[in-house]
């Protein structure tokens, strides 16, 4: 996997499986890293920041009881 590779907001979204407006509220509240600027009105996101966000997160469902 090519983790240097630059990805579009729809398919960073699509990887965290968060909807477009889900993804731009969490970028708001600073809870995603911030993305690389490619010109002035494009922007990008590091799918290794997008695999190093998702692996911090704690995942759901996995209290023992």
């Amino acid at each position: 996997m090519d983790t240097d590779r630059l990805l579009t907001t729809d398919q960073a979204a699509e990887l965290l499986g968060v909807s477009r407006s889900s993804f731009y509220r969490l970028r708001a509240r600073h809870q995603l890293l911030r993305p690389v600027r490619v010109s002035d009105r494009l922007v990008r996101h590091r799918l290794s920041d997008v695999v190093e966000w998702i692996s911090t997160r704690p995942l759901v469902g996995t209290d023992k009881e």
